[in-house]
């Protein structure tokens, strides 16, 4: 048998949906991983139509290999009908297995689907599979691995382990390895599963790229220019950024807000600004490509991150935005949630604050609109930090080292 090298690995991605607008963390993951050589094919349910997608994911769905929806015709369904026939003819009682565990729980058009794509991924004959996401992808993950006997590696994030998921307890059990995201959330998965090995739970961070955000001058203005980016959710905390921006207001201080991102919460953040009085300080300017945050991010003193923890116990890991941000030389401002304190050292690498706490907040602005010494010096401490211990070479190797295993 040929001895596998880091140079000859294949890794099949399982995905949901891809790409997603949000979840640029996954493709920078691919990308660089096929830098160092390692064949990797991507395998996904669907993808998600956005109006707008970065130049990254566009490039990566051309060669994505999609499920064929069953319910698309009489072809389709047979094509489906087809892989999982054969499946279960190759292991009856395990078919049947999963299918009395998982048909309902996941659902009959994604149950059938991840038979299409095992059939798919058989026939590319990976050393690995790799799912990102404790939800169907790793269940699918997890299953394929069963039949075609190729280990799998699952990466959790952060809703799927924080808030309540039928499959992750099952997915953490049968995986290789289970990759987090900051050590926050190791601690809190090996407390929540005892008995989980320390050595099959890796903390591997989300990189960047720090080479694509170069700082630049910024524009001489009067007044202080904040920014912040995320899906507009509970746990990103942009009400308390807005509350901080009222005191803004009543203290003088002259300033813009803008936040960037889409979510379900825009109609009410909407309302807020208005309600507050700060239909012109505080702006929700949508979604951003990449390429466009480089360029806000030029332009920004101050980028602020207030996560919080939600009302159902999600939180974030370690926000890749928040990276960004630091890689690109800028006063970061943002809350002591979860993972953040481990990326952020207060009064170096940026200002921490108590989550929740908009007077908190308010005041972190004020000293650094105040400082622009301050500003210049926490923004180069924060790039060296990211140039140092997150960057997309970094923890793409390490995962490579994890598949060569």
């Amino acid at each position: 048998m040929v001895e596998k090298t880091k140079d000859s690995i294949k890794v099949a991605y399982i995905l949901h949906y891809f790409p997603v607008l949000s979840e640029t963390f996954v493709f920078d993951e691919i990308i660089w991983l096929k830098k160092t050589g390692v064949d990797i094919k991507i395998f996904a349910f669907d993808s998600r139509q956005f109006p707008l997608m970065h130049r990254e994911g566009k490039e990566l769905a051309e060669e994505t290999n999609y499920a064929v929806n069953p319910k698309a015709g009489i072809g389709s369904f047979s094509r489906v009908l087809w892989e999982n026939f054969l499946f279960f003819l190759s292991s009856p009682v395990k078919f049947i297995r999963y299918f009395c565990g998982y048909f309902f729980k996941i659902g009959k058009k994604e149950f059938s689907q991840i038979f299409f794509l095992g059939a798919l991924i058989k026939k590319y004959k990976p050393d690995y599979l790799h799912a990102h996401f404790a939800y169907l992808s790793a269940a699918s993950a997890m299953i394929i691995s069963d039949f075609i006997k190729v280990p799998f590696i699952v990466t959790v994030h952060a809703r799927d382990m924080f808030v309540a998921n039928s499959y992750l307890e099952d997915v953490l059990r049968r995986a290789k390895y289970v990759i987090v995201k900051s050590d926050y959330n190791k601690k809190y998965i090996m407390n929540k599963y005892s008995w989980l090995s320390a050595d099959k739970v890796k903390t591997i961070p989300c990189g960047v790229d720090a080479g694509q955000f170069i700082p630049g001058e910024k524009l001489a203005r009067s007044g202080t220019e904040i920014i912040s980016v995320g899906r507009l959710v509970e746990k990103k905390g942009f009400t308390y950024l807005i509350k901080a921006c009222k005191i803004l207001q009543q203290k003088g201080l002259e300033f813009k807000c803008e936040i960037y991102g889409d979510g379900p919460l825009k109609d009410e953040l909407l309302s807020e600004i208005k309600n507050l009085g700060l239909s012109q300080a505080v702006f929700l300017r949508g979604v951003i490509s990449r390429d466009e945050l480089i360029n806000v991010l030029k332009r920004s003193d101050i980028f602020v991150l207030p996560s919080i923890v939600d009302s159902q116990g999600d939180t974030e890991a370690m926000p890749v935005v928040l990276k960004e941000a630091m890689a690109a030389a800028r006063a970061v401002v943002a809350s002591d949630a979860a993972g953040i304190p481990e990326l952020i050292d207060s009064g170096e690498t940026g200002i921490l604050v108590p989550s929740k706490n908009e007077k908190a907040l308010a005041e972190a602005i004020i000293v650094l609109a105040g400082d622009k010494n301050m500003q210049l010096r926490l923004g180069r401490n924060a790039r060296e930090k990211i140039i140092r211990d997150f960057t997309l070479s970094k923890s793409a190797e390490t995962i490579k080292v994890l598949f060569v295993e």
